[in-house]
């Protein structure tokens, strides 16, 4: 990575396998960007989120058709 401490006083081989994939994956997905290291967290997924068009939509119009319902809403 190019970054070196002088007081490091962890231990590669006290860690654990998890912990030394984590390790690995920072040390690959690092990059420098300008003066600035750019690190990603490895743990940040992409969540698959379904689509939900159709219910976003119910919603908006029950939500529509109450504020209509009642004109003090309805102005705001």
């Amino acid at each position: 990575m190019g970054v070196q401490s002088q007081n490091c006083r962890c231990e590669p081989a006290k860690l654990g396998k998890l912990e030394q994939d984590e390790g690995k994956i920072i040390s690959e997905s690092c990059r420098k960007v300008g003066k600035q290291w750019l690190v990603p967290s490895p743990w940040w997924k992409d969540p698959h989120l379904p689509d939900n068009k159709v219910q976003v939509e119910r919603t908006l119009q029950t939500t529509e058709k109450r504020l209509l319902k009642n004109p003090v809403y309805a102005e705001a």
